[in-house]
């Protein structure tokens, strides 16, 4: 998946192993004693990165927006195979139709204004992929989330029956 936008991944399709008959090293502690392949209750994955996207910030925000992507179709395709093709992904697409939006404040408390220049129709999905809100929005509405716990929450804005925008969004506190 790295590999599909363009940073080199290893293992991967490319390069299966490093030298014939010598294996990767196998992770870091925390993955493998806390890791779900040996039972543990959580998923783990560790990426190191090369220089190429550590030193430079602009490589580093690129790399970091593609592996969020990366990540979320992953999970998408591994533990929620079902979902919609309208599934959720990261913040950082512009809409292809042209379509001026906008969702504040963010970080929200009690409530988030959505702004739009044209008619869409707005989900909201928690991280279990549920759908928590689905409304039409026209011109600028405030949304009451006081039912909503603290967390990130995914949002799909459509048109048309098109995705137009797929991102996210957080209540409560960033620290």
């Amino acid at each position: 998946m790295f590999t599909d936008r363009r940073y080199p991944a290893v293992p991967g399709i490319d390069e299966p192993y490093p030298f014939p008959g010598v294996s990767y090293f196998s992770g870091g502690y925390i993955t493998s004693r806390h890791g779900s392949s040996k039972g543990g209750s959580v998923d783990a994955i560790q990426i190191e990165c090369n220089q190429d996207v550590r030193f430079e910030e602009t490589a580093r925000n690129s790399f970091a927006t593609a592996a969020a992507a990366i990540f979320l179709d992953y999970l998408i395709r591994h533990y929620f195979p079902d979902l919609p093709d309208t599934y959720c992904n990261t913040a950082g697409f512009e809409l292809h139709d042209n379509t001026e939006f906008c969702i504040y404040p963010v970080p929200f408390s009690s409530n988030i204004t959505v702004r739009v220049s044209s008619p869409v129709q707005l989900n909201i999905f928690n991280l279990q992929c549920e759908l928590i809100i689905s409304r039409d929005v026209t011109g600028e509405e405030k949304i009451n989330t006081v039912g909503l716990i603290n967390g990130t929450y995914l949002v799909i804005m459509s048109s048309g029956g098109e995705v137009i925008y797929r991102g996210k969004i957080i209540k409560g506190s960033t620290r």
